[in-house]
């Protein structure tokens, strides 16, 4: 996905974008085309007591261990927005006052002047933390979660405090998700092996 290179519309660019239609805007989901990065997540009472607790969940991530059969990872939904919000800064992305008219026209900043409505929907759900006088940053606050396990079925995934966006434009809770393996015919040409 080509990094955002316009600061005066919001990102990545939807010329049918509707504010306020059908989302939810204080959670994002996940854009298919970016390449997020995951954490691996556990805790430590997962960890046996008895043995040197740092030592052994350093030992698990970096070994590339799996525990009971589960791997745990999280994400930042708002990563995919990072090109953006370097471009904002706390003044150009500041919309604590905004408007949409009749026509579905966007307002916002301290004179109410006219804005893209995408900008408008980023700026007020808060994607960037922004500091005055620096450049603002992707928000790492609200993070998503995924857990893979193995089970008769194959690969069952839970995501937790994620959404997708339905057939009919809203934003819903996914939950299970069933993985296969990719098929050759499945992946892009430039990515066949």
């Amino acid at each position: 996905m080509p990094p955002a290179e316009d600061p005066d519309v919001g990102y990545p660019e939807d010329p049918d974008f509707v504010f306020g239609q059908g989302s939810d805007s204080s959670v994002r989901p996940p854009l298919e085309g970016f390449d997020y990065n995951l954490s691996p997540i556990a805790s430590f009472r997962d960890i046996n007591a008895a043995e040197d607790s740092a030592a052994a969940f350093a030992a698990l991530f970096f070994g590339g261990g799996v525990l009971d059969g589960k791997l745990a990872f999280s994400f930042t939904p708002t990563e995919v927005y990072g090109s953006w919000c370097a471009l904002q800064t706390a003044e150009t992305c500041d919309y604590t006052s905004w408007g949409v008219d009749d026509e579905g026209n966007c307002f916002g900043g301290d004179g109410i002047a006219p804005a893209d409505c995408q900008k408008v929907s980023l700026c007020t759900s808060q994607v960037c933390e922004c500091a005055p006088g620096f450049p603002c940053s992707a928000s790492s606050e609200r993070l998503s979660e995924l857990t893979i396990r193995l089970s008769d079925d194959g690969a069952v995934g839970l995501f937790s405090g994620a959404v997708f966006v339905n057939e009919r434009g809203f934003q819903q809770p996914l939950g299970t998700v069933h993985f296969r393996r990719a098929e050759p015919s499945d992946l892009a040409p430039d990515a066949a092996p």
